[in-house]
């Protein structure tokens, strides 16, 4: 039988297991990272969405660590003073401050690699579909496509898909270098993979 000393240790190992595998992980560069949790707005240190890319974490609250305006990103945990020119929002990008607006409280955003437990390199061209408008949002690749021969297939042939199956709600889609608004009121379906750039 464990002392109670021993049940201790081992109950707050479980609790920094779970506590570090729900909130963030290391995969981004910095100490810890936080994997996209929805979109909503980035900053940009230029003009024209240019520059580094940032979160600003008193949105709505301070409820979420990572919404940024793009795809599937994510966020380190350092929190740093900004000055930006433009930000990013709903498909749009928009110079809203010519001449700088510095606030602190802000994360950078960064471009996220795979980190599901298998993942597949593009296999070729086809078709992306977003959860927003304007080819916004989160990315991902319909598996039925061709009777499921390939297992990732983004629009431009580039990223790589994760293996993990969701049931998604797209707005819109790339085709051929074209973007698609097809279904502004959302259309749902299962077996979709997230593509990752």
């Amino acid at each position: 039988m464990k002392s109670i000393k021993e049940i201790r240790v081992l109950l707050l190992g479980i609790a920094l297991i779970v506590s570090a595998s729900a909130a963030a992980h290391a995969g981004c560069g910095e100490a810890s990272c936080y994997s996209t949790q929805g979109t909503y707005i980035s900053h940009f240190t230029g003009p024209g969405c240019s520059g580094t890319e940032y979160y600003y974490l008193p949105y709505d609250n301070y409820g979420y660590q990572c919404r940024p305006g793009l795809g599937a990103r994510e966020c380190g945990t350092t929190q740093y003073t900004v000055t930006a020119y433009s930000y990013y929002y709903n498909g749009n990008c928009y110079d809203a401050w010519p001449s700088g607006n510095t606030l602190s409280q802000f994360v950078r955003v960064y471009s996220q690699t795979c980190g599901e437990a298998s993942c597949n390199k593009a296999q070729a061209a086809y078709i992306s579909h977003f959860t927003g408008a304007g080819c916004t949002g989160v990315e991902s690749y319909y598996l039925p496509y061709d009777g499921y021969a390939y297992s990732c297939r983004s629009s431009d042939g580039g990223g790589e898909c994760g293996t993990t199956q969701h049931t998604v709600t797209n707005r819109s889609y790339r085709y051929n270098g074209t973007c698609y608004d097809a279904w502004p009121s959302g259309n749902t379906l299962s077996q979709f993979v997230t593509i990752y750039r």
